[in-house]
């Protein structure tokens, strides 16, 4: 059990949350952790928490970065945690870049704007390449129902 105190940051929390969940991974009846929108073996739950001994926001721990096919061509990505951080879920819509692409520039967007507290807003152009960027669009995601989500378009 563990005693997170009422002056702590979200962040310090989360952090705190980590190091618990991750020590509970010891246990030998432990299988998995869900961290409220995907479940990770306890193995890789712990992996993800190394990170914190370098001081650094263990981020795959706390959010999904869910990345699809949306056909032949096209894949699609989301977020989902980045709510519980008081930040808003981001949406790559359809794109032709690669999946490991994808998970850099979605993680790159989210760890800053997790770390810094200044969210992506309404309008904003995000660029993976020069002379790419398209304004970010505040909308109903067309991935998860019921949410609103930053939608960012790469190319």
């Amino acid at each position: 059990m563990a005693a997170i105190p009422k002056t702590a940051s979200l962040l310090d929390a989360a952090q705190m949350l980590v190091k618990v969940a991750a020590a509970l991974c010891l246990q030998p009846s432990a299988l998995a952790i869900d961290n409220g929108s995907t479940i990770i073996g306890t193995d890789g739950y712990r992996e993800g928490a190394v990170v914190m001994k370098g001081g650094e926001l263990p981020l795959f721990n706390l959010v999904t970065f869910a990345i699809a096919k949306a056909d032949e061509t096209h894949f699609i990505a989301f977020t989902m945690g980045m709510s519980y951080l008081l930040q808003r879920e981001l949406e790559i819509l359809p794109t032709t870049q690669k999946p490991e692409t994808i998970q850099e520039f979605l993680f790159t967007v989210a760890s800053y704007t997790v770390k810094t507290g200044r969210g992506v807003e309404n309008g904003q152009i995000l660029v993976l390449r020069p002379d790419t960027g398209k304004p970010v669009k505040l909308v109903d995601s067309q991935l998860i129902p019921g949410m609103q989500t930053l939608q960012i378009t790469l190319d």
